[in-house]
């Protein structure tokens, strides 16, 4: 139990006497989702079930005693803590709390202060990578960063793998652990963009499972494990009749049991009949230079049901090329990262873009419109809240259908 290992741990067991009492059944701990599509629900966690996280981490990202581990994202999230920040304590390395994510401070302490490994999300890559001292910088510690929350896309990872730092995922969620499948050391280069094998104690498997060329798979990922939540607060179960937990993601999965995650089930769009995953309109976006980041998602539409739409976030490390492809004149900050770009502007853009998608995606999983963002409505980890862009771009478009602007 955390109890006994506390004890075991600290000087004298000061305090913690009634600690080491607890069972393994007993509530230790509620973690909230983040709620990117919906209301927050808080997950319990047992004694027992933060155990075999901590016991399924250390095993997959290699911690020892001589580790120093960079702890800076939200320890109220699962990643924060019990990925990295609980496991490395269990594993008696030295963790190097930072109070927020700060890129210039992260940095620093993976140049100066003998970082080993470190825990990041899509967006917080994308600001080590986009540091005016990135480029210049050495991580002579830095033997590997793990990352999860969202979908990362080879493009996101190539900063690091360039510099010889190998950025392993971690999949899972509030609900399992949420150490639930790793993409170990060895295999982060070679299949970069895929989330890797269960996990120590943790079983996996796809729900309503089609079978395709190469003996790759499609469904929807289950688990089940002993560091899986059995209820949500105060007592709405997480898993199905069979023990496992539903995650609602939809994911291929390779011959050697590989996995690699294609979008959230509920996040699909349908449009004219065609069943459209945003994720991979996104990571065929995020292939242009010009694209910092992007959020696809489905708008009603009378006669398709849904239309495909983009939301995008322009790349600030090339401002200046855009401005010379729109010859614009104007400060690159007045154009680039306020709402002030000319309809035909953005237009131009849009028709760029869309021309690089060319060979790379089908026509009907295309986007039917682009809007233009100086950024996207995040959560603390950094993932894009569907729901309130949603919101958001509906309103837009109401004010422009008002004003004659579409």
């Amino acid at each position: 139990l955390l109890g006994d290992w506390l004890v075991a741990n600290t000087a004298g067991g000061g305090g913690m006497a009634d600690l080491a009492e607890a069972q393994e059944d007993d509530p230790l701990l509620i973690l909230y989702t983040s709620g990117t599509t919906g209301r927050p629900k808080g997950a319990v966690h047992t004694q027992a079930a933060i155990c075999a996280n901590m016991e399924a981490a250390v095993a997959a990202c290699e911690i020892t005693p001589q580790d120093r581990v960079l702890s800076c994202l939200p320890l109220f999230h699962a990643g924060g803590l019990c990925i990295h920040t609980l496991p490395a304590l269990s594993a008696g390395a030295t963790v190097l709390l930072h109070e927020r994510f700060d890129a210039s401070a992260a940095l620093h302490a993976m140049e100066h202060e003998g970082v080993t490994l470190s825990l990041q999300v899509p967006a917080t890559l994308h600001a080590l990578a986009n540091h005016p001292d990135w480029q210049k910088s050495k991580l002579p510690k830095l033997r590997a960063i793990w990352a999860g929350s969202s979908i990362l896309t080879p493009q996101a990872l190539e900063p690091f793998h360039t510099k010889g730092v190998p950025v392993c995922n971690v999949y899972g969620s509030t609900e399992t652990g949420p150490v639930s499948l790793v993409l170990p050391h060895s295999q982060a280069l070679a299949r970069a963009g895929w989330v890797g094998w269960p996990a120590e104690g943790v079983e996996a498997t796809l729900l309503d499972a089609r079978p395709g060329p190469d003996g790759i798979a499609t469904g929807e990922i289950a688990l089940r494990g002993p560091q899986i939540s059995r209820h949500y607060w105060p007592m709405l179960p997480t898993r199905d009749d069979a023990d496992f937990f539903r995650t609602g993601d939809i994911a291929e999965r390779s011959a050697d049991g590989c996995y690699r995650v294609i979008g959230r089930g509920t996040e699909l769009i349908i449009t004219g009949g065609e069943n459209v995953y945003p994720a991979e309109l996104e990571q065929a976006l995020l292939t242009h230079p010009w694209v910092a980041q992007v959020a696809a998602l489905g708008l009603p539409h009378p006669r398709w049901g849904e239309v495909v739409v983009a939301a995008v976030v322009l790349q600030a490390t090339h401002a200046a090329e855009i401005a010379r492809f729109l010859n614009n004149s104007a400060p690159l900050s007045t154009f680039l990262f306020t709402s002030s770009l000319l309809k035909s502007e953005q237009m131009k853009i849009e028709e760029h873009l869309l021309a690089h998608l060319e060979g790379r995606l089908a026509r009907y999983k295309r986007p039917q419109r682009m809007a233009f963002l100086p950024s996207l409505p995040l959560t603390a980890l950094g993932k894009v809240q569907r729901s309130a862009l949603k919101l958001q771009l509906l309103e837009q478009w109401q004010t422009d259908k008002q004003e004659g602007a579409c």
